[in-house]
């Protein structure tokens, strides 16, 4: 695959990867590092890349690994969403998608399915997400 073409294809899905890893990671600040970190993985492993196979899925393994890794180092802290103040959360009367922003999903959301997802594990968050909000099939999932 040549670097155009690489490009063209991460541009296509770009949004969409980004805000894959934003759900994903437990610390939102380093959601670009692990991005950027995503990218010039996939771009460096391209020998790796069989051309005319599932660019997505070949991404989604690499975003998924970064996840992984970002998570470890984070050490996450469980925070009880009762502790959390009702007042920042913002409600917004229009209706968006649950891929665009995930603290309007999750607010929708009641609290026992809340609890749910944050007990998940990031891999199984991460299958949940791509096949339910992101629409992709079980192969690219898998």
């Amino acid at each position: 695959m040549s670097d155009d073409e690489f490009v063209g294809h991460l541009e296509r899905y770009r949004h969409e990867f980004f805000r894959y890893v934003h759900r994903n990671i437990w610390n939102q600040d380093g959601t670009e590092d692990v991005f950027s970190a995503a990218v010039l993985a996939a771009y460096r492993g391209l020998d790796n890349f069989q051309v005319g196979t599932n660019f997505r899925a070949y991404m989604y393994r690499i975003l998924t690994n970064k996840c992984f890794v970002a998570n470890r180092e984070t050490r996450r802290n469980a925070i009880d969403i009762e502790s959390i103040d009702n007042q920042l959360l913002a409600t917004e009367p229009q209706s968006k998608a649950p891929m665009e922003d995930p603290r309007w999903f999750l607010e929708q959301c009641g609290d026992e399915v809340n609890r749910a997802l944050k007990l998940l594990s990031t891999a199984e968050r991460s299958a949940f997400l791509l096949l339910s909000l992101g629409k992709c099939s079980y192969k690219e999932t898998s």
